[in-house]
């Protein structure tokens, strides 16, 4: 599954592993899907796909979609949300193609980023800082 390539993706790059602290105490890789556990260890990134487009033919559904998908990076401080974790983020996916380490052998043709914005979250007494990073993704699943 695409998603599932990603995700390993990201996990096996040097700068997010180091962004991410890799290995964790809590034997996670840091990136999770739609919400974190609560508690997690910081810093870390949630990933939510917000859109799937897929390619017509005249045989109908093809293999080719597009696909976009929202990573927030969360961190203690802005410095490490922002010049370290999302820099890392983009350094691992700005124009990135080719086949992710998944099962299905997903083919990445094209990845765009289309937007960046930071955001912060107060709660019992602490701040995270975070921020959201928008990518587009043309992908045939293997």
């Amino acid at each position: 599954m695409l998603v599932e390539g990603i995700v390993a993706l990201l996990a096996a790059d040097p700068g997010v592993r180091s962004a991410l602290n890799l290995p964790r105490s809590d034997g996670s890789n840091g990136i999770y899907p739609s919400v974190a556990p609560d508690e997690a260890l910081m810093p870390y990134v949630v990933y939510t796909q917000v859109h799937r487009e897929v390619v017509l033919s005249y045989q109908g559904v093809n293999k080719l979609a597009e696909l976009r998908f929202q990573f927030s990076c969360y961190g203690p401080t802005y410095k490490t949300a922002k010049l370290s974790l999302a820099a890392a983020l983009k350094n691992a996916l700005d124009g990135f193609t080719g086949v992710l380490p998944d099962a299905d052998k997903s083919f990445v043709g094209q990845t765009i980023p289309n937007s960046e914005h930071d955001e912060t979250e107060s709660a019992f007494k602490a701040t995270v800082y975070g921020v959201i990073l928008d990518y587009t993704f043309i992908a045939t699943n293997g």
